[in-house]
């Protein structure tokens, strides 16, 4: 019997996951010894096709990290390192992101505090001109606030997504966490 290319090995595991044919069907279908067909599915743990859902995902994995071939250890660890390269620059834009934010709403807190009369120019005497002044300053000082706050909320928003698109909010185990990762987790941060 021929020895299968990459190819047609892509193909068997796809009857076995996709269409559930056995692998007897596919030892046969494709020409190959039942033998070699259930080494490989052990090796490369081919799903049996009820699990649909776990099959996709996994499928998904492949394609976003580039790792087919698991037992190609350099190019799993290139395309892991890759893949963490990846999720570091997403990180690293968020961290980025969170101090603009952060500097943006201290100075609009910073702004609307400092509010006052000493602001306002010493020739104008009126107090009633005053007084319109103030309250000008104070509501444009009020609508930084509140862009500020708006723009810190949305930037969650966006930033939550991205974080589950990317897969950066994995589960802990919690069994390896030390008590200070536990106290901040209980705390609602997350653990480091």
């Amino acid at each position: 019997m021929p020895r299968l290319t990459a190819e047609q090995w892509s193909e068997a595991r796809a009857l076995r996951e996709g269409a559930g044919l056995s692998l007897r069907e596919i030892s046969a279908r494709m020409n190959v010894d039942r033998a070699a067909v259930s080494r490989r599915a052990k090796r490369e743990q081919w799903d049996n096709g009820a699990n649909l859902a776990a099959t996709l995902h996994r499928k998904v994995t492949e394609k976003v990290t580039g790792i087919v071939n698991p037992a190609d250890h350099k190019k799993t660890a290139a395309a892991i390192d890759a893949e963490a390269a990846r999720r570091a620059g997403v990180i690293d834009k968020h961290r980025d992101e969170l101090e603009a934010a952060r500097q943006m709403a201290l100075a609009a807190k910073e702004n609307h505090q400092n509010v006052g009369e000493h602001q306002i120019a010493e020739a104008i005497r009126d107090p009633m001109e005053r007084q319109q002044i103030l309250l000008v300053m104070k509501r444009r000082a009020f609508e930084d606030l509140k862009a500020a706050k708006i723009h810190v909320e949305t930037l969650k928003l966006v930033q939550d997504g991205e974080r589950k698109a990317w897969g950066l909010d994995m589960p802990v185990d919690l069994s390896s966490l030390t008590d200070e990762q536990l106290a901040a987790l209980a705390a609602g941060r997350m653990p480091v």
